[in-house]
């Protein structure tokens, strides 16, 4: 079908910016043709100027939509005691054994990572956390956690941000880098470095790969409008003037100021609005985290930026020895993914 698609496909133009997206093949089918080839950028159909007034045949041409920047709703909470120095937590998403996750630590804290700042969160068998005998670390029983076919199932981690808030209480943690077991990092420093991003985009959360989605052809978009519920799931509790917007995200690894954070994993926004104390993921119906967390950090009326030149070094198919040691050179401060037989690569 690739090979179809640039033999006879057509450049299409974002209607936008006017740069070239890539070939595509629209084909008819009955009432409803099909966009072929074009994967990503994710893009909307839009109908064309014209110079004249025409009846019954216009253009229809495709748009991205520009760079996620919304403002934040209300004004951030002072820090408290009026500690300016951000308290970084690592809550790292594991699902191994006792012996592979004391691996992992070892690896964490040889990059210089003291281990009051790393937490495990545990979501793998129950009889393998009872043994990790590690200083931090907390399980998570929630199945929707546990799936296979991570987007098909809409896999969640509403469970494993209640366990963390949870673990939370009372301890003085302002900033939570919430990363998977094979998302690791390449620098002593990567929090610190989040936080200067975060503050110079002025966010409360960062993200990779951050695009906004609604009207596209993003494949999770489109997966869960077959679910009628969707299209309505943050209007309860949004409190922006468009309820409507949806964002994605590759949520390997993100990073929070504690109020975002809080207030995402309980799901409950400030806001007057008492219809929005809520028990269930959104609007109680299943949303993929990938969609489901940068959105309704957006509809809290947080502001969710994305981490821009760190996203070249943050992919789902796996790093080679090699790439490693490049991406260290170009400036990555992580990498993603790195399974086990390469993480020694990673030690300084």
């Amino acid at each position: 079908m690739a090979s179809l698609v640039r033999l006879f496909g057509s450049q299409i133009v974002d209607e936008r910016t006017r740069l070239p997206l890539g070939k595509a093949v629209i084909v008819p089918f009955g009432s409803r043709p099909l966009l072929v080839g074009l994967h990503y950028p994710y893009v909307r159909p839009i109908f064309l100027p014209e110079d004249r007034v025409k009846y019954g045949r216009h253009r229809i041409g495709f748009a991205t939509h520009p760079p996620v920047d919304f403002r934040r709703i209300a004004p951030p909470p002072p820090e408290a005691n009026g500690d300016t120095t951000p308290r970084v937590l690592f809550a790292v998403l594991v699902h191994q054994t006792q012996e592979q996750c004391r691996e992992l630590l070892s690896l964490w804290q040889n990059l210089g990572y003291a281990s009051e700042s790393l937490l495990l969160v545990h979501g793998g068998n129950q009889a393998d956390f009872q043994k990790l005998n590690v200083p931090n670390a907390v399980f998570v029983s929630d199945s929707d956690l546990r799936t296979s076919q991570h987007p098909v199932e809409k896999q969640s981690y509403a469970g494993p941000m209640r366990e963390i808030s949870r673990w939370m209480q009372n301890k003085p943690i302002t900033r939570i880098c919430l990363v998977e077991y094979d998302h690791l990092p390449l620098v002593s420093d990567w929090g610190s470095r989040l936080e200067a991003l975060r503050d110079r985009e002025h966010a409360d959360v960062l993200f990779h790969h951050l695009v906004r989605v609604d009207g596209t052809n993003a494949p999770h978009y489109l997966f869960h409008l077959s679910d009628p519920r969707f299209k309505t799931a943050w209007v309860s509790l949004s409190k922006r003037e468009d309820p409507h917007v949806v964002l994605n995200a590759l949520a390997t690894g993100s990073f929070w100021t504690r109020e975002a954070f809080d207030s995402v994993a309980s799901n409950a926004p400030k806001s007057e609005k008492p219809e929005s104390n809520i028990q269930l993921p959104t609007s109680g119906i299943p949303i993929y985290l990938e969609m489901d967390l940068p959105t309704t950090a957006h509809h809290f009326g947080f502001r969710v930026r994305d981490m821009d030149d760190q996203n070249r070094f943050v992919h789902i198919t796996p790093h080679l020895p090699a790439g490693i040691e490049s991406a260290r050179a170009k400036g990555a401060w992580s990498l993603h993914p790195v399974k086990e037989k390469l993480r020694p690569k990673l030690e300084t």
